[in-house]
């Protein structure tokens, strides 16, 4: 039974639903409230945070530090009881059996090549270059089923002020269609990421960073049918391949369908779909005339 370790462990990243207050992230209250009135899941997001300043960077660098990371908890109370060596890279795993025995890693800095032996190995490299790093070590034949999911942007423009640039990423997901392969919440709000997700409709850059206020960004993350494999190549890499479905494209146009339904029932007087030339719609009736039965068109 693993409950106990898992309730301490989040005791210690203090983790907890306390940025819901009322104050802040209007972006995620907005969506929250035209999902309940349709009588979709909305739950709430618990978050590894301590007095929230609010200053929506929670996937970068939090400048107030109060996100709580490794180094603050779980790594602080080891300290002196264990080595810790960063600034390498593993490069390899050698196992004979079934046991690892030592791993390669080379010092970033001086590019020196070390082998490294310890009684316990935790591979935690991420959804890339963890099976790329099992391979590379034939622990597992080639990775050939990496599963993606595609987050889908929308710029939406409410014309009235919701400071969505005040609160944390997102306290709110909608789950209603999890089922179905997708999930709805806010995303993350400056003015870096509205310029950047504006993409080429570049000449209206200008006009809504002067209305930065009035507008919000939502992402629709959807788990695709396709998968992908990861490669090497002359000893480098990971090299990442990816096959399309023909499901995903069905996917993906329930996915934005849905989406554009939630957001003009949130209030919203416009929205920049995440589709090529950032196609720009005033309602969800004017999404469904003109642009759902041929998106292939515009993705």
């Amino acid at each position: 039974n693993v409950d106990k370790y898992y309730s301490k462990i989040k005791n210690q990243l203090n983790v907890n639903f306390h940025s819901t207050r009322l104050s802040g992230n209007n972006d995620s209250r907005i969506i929250d409230r035209a999902a309940k009135q349709s009588g979709f899941l909305s739950v709430n997001v618990p978050k590894a945070i301590v007095n929230c300043r609010m200053h929506n960077r929670c996937s970068s660098i939090c400048p107030s530090s109060q996100k709580k990371s490794l180094s603050q908890t779980l790594l602080k109370g080891i300290r002196g009881k264990v080595k810790i060596l960063s600034g390498y890279k593993v490069l390899k795993l050698v196992r004979e059996e079934n046991k690892i025995i030592f791993c390669f890693a080379k010092n970033i800095k001086t590019n020196k090549i070390y082998k490294i032996f310890s009684n316990f190995y935790f591979v935690s490299s991420g959804a890339i270059n963890t099976p790329f790093l099992l391979t590379k070590s034939n622990i597992v034949k080639t990775n050939k089923s990496l599963m993606f999911h595609h987050n889908l942007r929308f710029i939406v423009d409410f014309k009235k002020n919701i400071n969505a640039n005040h609160g944390t990423m997102f306290n709110k997901q909608i789950q209603e269609f999890i089922e179905d392969r997708f999930l709805i919440m806010a995303s993350n709000y400056r003015k870096s990421f509205l310029a950047s997700a504006l993409e080429s409709k570049i000449e209206e850059l200008d006009s809504r960073i002067e209305r930065f206020r009035d507008h919000a960004l939502y992402t629709t993350q959807v788990q695709s049918f396709g998968k992908g494999s990861i490669k090497s190549f002359l000893s480098f890499g990971p090299f990442i391949t990816y096959k399309f479905d023909d499901k995903d494209l069905k996917l993906m146009k329930l996915a934005i369908k849905t989406t554009i339904n939630l957001l003009f029932k949130s209030n919203a007087k416009q929205v920049i779909l995440p589709l090529k030339k950032n196609y720009l719609i005033s309602s969800y009736d004017e999404y469904i005339k003109n642009v759902h039965e041929n998106i292939y068109l515009f993705i």
